[in-house]
């Protein structure tokens, strides 16, 4: 739709903005005001963008040193001196309340800047759709008048070309700019790549990456603990306490001093009690409970990540998990499951038998379900449920973007440390048996088999740093991890495969025997991937070597030697050793005639094969004689 401004007093009017998906954009110099007179009368005035409200949380608590950092930086330069793009960077801890500080630097100098573009820079998606989205804005574009869709790499140099051509003071957020470390990362996000270069134009990154400070000359303003004062403040703010005597007011400071002044784990704290009528009523009862739980993890719970986040936020998450598990004990049980998956991207169809119908009901035993819902029946809106629950204690938040939950790193590594040892393997098993169970779902579509992949590693790499012997390996693990790792070969993530595939062979050796039949099939397997990762030396080498084991052991016309033969003889084409290739192909091809019957599959294959390496050679003539058998047996 379009929003049109009001005449100003000069007899100017707004350009038409448009607005499509879910975007919000806010027009005038005050958010939530329709208009604003003086600055309707610039010609270059477009508006406010932003995906949700450009206002800090109603319980925001000013953090008045950092504050005065940005506004040095960027409100109080001399933009006339300036002959490029000022950039700021705002980063931390995930949780320390970078996104607030910036709003409400925002909130307050919102007057002075002609637009405000808010993007979210957390995931490709987002960015390339907010650029999309700004691109419509400032070039007037219609999405609703059948133009050609609007490409990315169009609307980047677009929008930057237009920055370049205005003059004024206008502010761009690229929020949440984690992904920005590892270049060969599918996700990683070139951050210059979106980045205009204009006088005049104000940017502020946020990021837990501390990579993203080499981008600016400016100093980086480093969110952490909040002071004293402010922690106390927010504490009452987040727990609806508006009235507080000294005697509160002390307790108050002891909490967030036992909190470490940790923005998130104080909000967290503050909510807890503003849902509990007992500490609401008697906040000294907070504490002694706080310190008991702390001690009774760290004697009883491993400590793996405690040394990186610090202990009174994970103990501070305990608390909540108990109000959870009273109020909703499957939603208790789910985050715990939740923990062993990857963080980011839980979408409903993991947990479901057909990703297209979420109303299924399933009904096949699988002790994932059992561990979650007891005896009840599973159905989507009991998942629903304990998802609504998680979201509303903050544990997990909802991406409108991509459709799915996410757990904050942090919840994730307590979720996990939270647990015993052992309690550790048998939740890694479930979530193993949970995603091996989604690989194997019927008519995967491209996008959901992305989706999957970290889900795969995530829950393959926890279980095998978990699980080592093999009393746990023989109990039905085993088949649940060849699921996966096949299902990585087939969709062509070869190094991923590698990975688990390496994995499976240790574990067979170590199970049966380097000569057992399923050890040799593991081998093979491996060398398969190694050869599709252009491996090719050492392919061949393990190739050989499986091969002769099965020979010794299975008999040289056993079929499983006889596809060790062809596979070997496909790694020497691959090499160029058309001459061994052959030799190995004609051999293969003969035996497997004999053994197989000349119509079945694997013997077409392997004169198929055999006609190729011929073809390499030059020697068309016989290629073509064999390709033209193949075919007929094929049509029989």
């Amino acid at each position: 739709m379009s929003l049109y401004g009001a005449p100003s007093t000069g007899g100017h009017t707004y350009h038409n903005i448009q607005i499509s998906g879910n975007a919000r954009v806010l027009l005038g110099n005050t958010v939530g005001q329709a208009t604003d007179s003086n600055l309707a009368a610039r010609a270059d005035y477009v508006g406010h963008y932003a995906n949700s409200s450009l206002r800090p949380v109603p319980n925001y608590v000013l953090r008045p040193r950092l504050h005065q950092k940005i506004k040095e930086q960027l409100h109080d330069s001399d933009n006339d001196q300036e002959d490029n793009t000022r950039i700021l960077v705002v980063c931390g801890l995930g949780g320390s309340g970078k996104s607030q500080l910036v709003l409400n630097y925002i909130q307050e100098y919102r007057r002075d800047y002609l637009a405000i573009f808010w993007i979210e820079a957390g995931s490709k998606e987002t960015i390339e759709r907010d650029y999309i989205q700004i691109y419509r804005l400032l070039y007037g574009c219609q999405k609703d008048t059948g133009q050609e869709i609007v490409k990315v790499e169009d609307a980047v140099p677009a929008v930057k070309r237009w920055f370049q051509r205005r003059k004024g003071q206008w502010l761009l957020v690229l929020d949440s700019a984690d992904t920005i470390d590892n270049k060969q990362h599918d996700s990683y996000i070139d951050l210059d790549y979106f980045m205009p270069d204009t006088p005049g134009l104000h940017v502020i990154v946020t990021s837990r990456s501390s990579t993203v400070m080499e981008i600016t000359q400016l100093e980086a303003v480093e969110v952490a603990e909040m002071e004293a004062s402010e922690a106390t403040e927010l504490f009452k703010r987040s727990a609806n306490m508006k009235e507080a005597g000294q005697d509160i007011l002390g307790e108050i400071g002891e909490i967030v001093k036992e909190l470490g002044c940790l923005a998130l784990a104080i909000t967290l704290a503050g909510s807890y009690v503003s849902v509990t009528p007992r500490l609401r009523s008697d906040i000294t009862r907070y504490l002694p409970q706080y310190r008991q739980r702390r001690k009774e993890l760290l004697q009883l719970r491993p400590k793996q990540y405690v040394h990186r986040y610090g202990e009174s936020v994970l103990s501070t998450w305990e608390t909540s998990f108990e109000a959870i598990e009273s109020d909703n004990p499957a939603a208790a049980r789910l985050l715990s499951l939740l923990a062993f998956v990857n963080f980011e991207d839980i979408f409903t169809g993991i947990f479901d038998s057909d990703p297209k119908s979420l109303e299924a009901t399933i009904s096949s035993p699988q002790a994932w379900r059992s561990f979650l819902f007891g005896e009840q029946e599973w159905t989507i809106y009991k998942l629903e449920s304990a998802f609504e629950t998680l979201q509303s204690y903050s544990l997990i938040r909802w991406r409108p973007d991509q459709e799915s939950y996410a757990m904050h790193k942090l919840v994730h590594a307590w979720g996990q440390d939270r647990r015993t040892a052992e309690e550790q393997q048998q939740m890694s098993y479930l979530a193993l048996e949970l995603i091996a169970g989604a690989t194997s779902k019927d008519r995967l579509g491209p996008s959901y088999q992305l989706r999957l992949v970290p889900h795969v590693m995530s829950s393959f790499g926890t279980f095998s740093r978990l699980c080592k012997s093999m009393d746990v390996m023989i109990k039905g693990k085993f088949a649940m991890i060849d699921n996966m790792q096949e299902f990585l070969y087939r969709i062509g993530r070869w190094w991923d495969s590698y990975v688990l595939r390496v994995f499976h062979l240790s574990e067979a050796e170590k199970i049966y025997g380097k000569e057992h039949p399923d050890t040799l099939a593991s081998m093979n397997n491996l060398a398969g991937v190694l050869g599709k990762q252009g491996n090719y030396k050492e392919a061949e080498r393990m190739h050989r070597q499986t091969s002769t084991l099965m020979e010794t052991v299975l008999g040289k016309e056993h079929p499983n030697t006889l596809v060790s033969m062809n596979n070997l003889a496909e790694v020497l084409g691959k090499q160029g050793n058309y001459k061994e290739a052959k030799r190995m192909h004609r051999q293969t091809s003969a035996l497997m005639e004999t053994v197989l019957g000349k119509e079945h599959p694997n013997t077409l294959a392997s004169m198929n094969n055999l006609a190729e390496v011929l073809g390499k050679q030059g020697n068309y003539k016989e290629a073509k004689r064999i390709y033209q058998q193949t075919l007929a047996l094929t049509e029989t």
